[in-house]
């Protein structure tokens, strides 16, 4: 009589649990039928039986059981759900229900943790690209692909869970494949959407028309740099330095289409102003460096001028600069007297920084306005995520480029 309804418990319970997972976990029979042998011995009651269940659902959600043992916790949860269910309606049919359920859920959390352990075992590569993802803020940039590739995982890990460990690595494969999609996607939005932008710019102001030549370095930069990064997706310093280029092609597509734009539209006596404006501009510019004026010639002899002192003046500063090292080298050298006394009179590098005007004084000479220029619109630049420019992955696959 006793195994008869031990028997009826069992397969009561286990009916009810099928029904509320479409996917069993590998051990899930067994320990349906331990639990309910557990109950005809246990000495504890069945509400500290779901106390202690509960406080164990807690922890395990805290150490992330969910995404690594995601059917056990769906599981452990139902069955503290039919605990307090037949704790309030004991069922006729079903001998310490409620207890048997407690019990029940604490083996799936149990089990739980040791399935983590074999996710973690068994999917290295995928773990430590999931990483990499959250590190590049994928979850934020790339919402939508993030959450597929979420539960493209679920479902590998879910074939561990139920005992098809074979089937699970065969699919990580292309669990892999998905997820380097994904960081390219990622790193294409952080070093690339200026440029985009700046590109969408240039052609609202047909710049296609008006700066052909440098619109079309722009779009080549752009799809020079995504091909770089599906290809090179791991090397940072690399994929940095293709968006740099992009994002400066970009905006020499939308400034030079601007101003050529203005110069086509100029008539006689505002192509005149125009270079007035901007020889005036340049001789300022070289009296504020050269304390002197700049005969009336061409805008690019003007240039070449002005760009010979700003040559001069920086071989200048670096030379003074090295002097000053090589004086603080040598007085640090002698700082210290015979009789062990620290000397601490300011050095010749700190006295020329103390000779030079303080930035912070209320008065400001200005040495010259530069007239005609006008600041031009620009982006709003929004912060990227920080990336390790020395990260390498490998082991991970590669992207195949179509």
């Amino acid at each position: 009589m006793k195994n008869g309804l031990l028997r009826l418990t069992i397969l009561a319970i286990a009916l009810n649990s099928a029904a509320c997972a479409n996917k069993e976990v590998a051990s899930s029979t067994h320990i349906i039928q331990a639990s309910a042998e557990a109950a005809e011995s246990a000495s504890m009651t069945p509400e500290e039986a779901l106390s202690n269940a509960r406080a164990s659902y807690e922890e395990a959600e805290q150490q992330g059981l969910d995404f690594f043992s995601p059917l056990h916790l769906r599981q452990a949860k139902q069955s503290i759900e039919d605990a307090a269910s037949y704790l309030q309606k004991p069922p006729k049919d079903i001998r310490n229900a409620s207890l048997m359920s407690a019990i029940a859920a604490q083996s799936f959390i149990e089990k739980a943790y040791e399935n983590k352990q074999q996710v973690e075992q068994n999917l290295k590569l995928s773990i430590e690209h999931k990483r990499v993802l959250d590190e590049l803020s994928s979850a934020k940039i790339e919402a939508e692909q993030y959450q597929d590739m979420l539960a493209s995982f679920d479902a590998v890990i879910k074939l561990i869970e139920s005992g098809e460990t074979a089937k699970a690595l065969e699919q990580e494969k292309a669990l892999i494949k998905e997820m380097s999609a994904l960081e390219v996607s990622t790193l294409n939005n952080i070093h690339l959407s200026e440029a985009q932008q700046f590109l969408d710019k240039a052609d609202d102001i047909d710049a296609e028309d008006f700066a052909a030549k440098s619109f079309e370095q722009a779009e080549s930069s752009i799809e020079k740099a995504e091909r770089f990064i599906a290809a090179n997706y791991r090397n940072r310093k690399g994929v940095a330095k293709a968006g740099e280029q992009a994002i400066t092609q970009a905006k020499k597509a939308y400034y030079h289409g601007l101003e050529a734009r203005k110069l086509i539209n100029l008539t006689a006596e505002d192509a005149e102003r125009y270079v007035i404006d901007l020889n005036t501009n340049i001789a300022n510019t070289y009296a504020a460096f050269n304390q002197a004026e700049l005969e009336p010639q061409g805008i690019a002899s003007a240039l070449d001028l002005l760009k010979e002192k700003i040559v001069t003046l920086r071989e200048e500063s670096l030379k003074l600069q090295s002097q000053l090292k090589e004086a603080d080298s040598g007085h640090a050298a002698t700082a210290t007297n015979n009789d062990g006394i620290r000397d601490t009179r300011p050095s010749a590098e700190q006295s020329a920084i103390e000779a030079l005007p303080d930035p912070e004084a209320e008065t400001v000479t200005v040495i010259s306005v530069l007239p005609g220029f006008e600041p031009e619109p620009s982006l709003d630049d929004s912060p990227s995520p920080s990336l390790d420019s020395g990260e390498q992955f490998d082991s991970i696959e590669m992207v195949d480029e179509d």
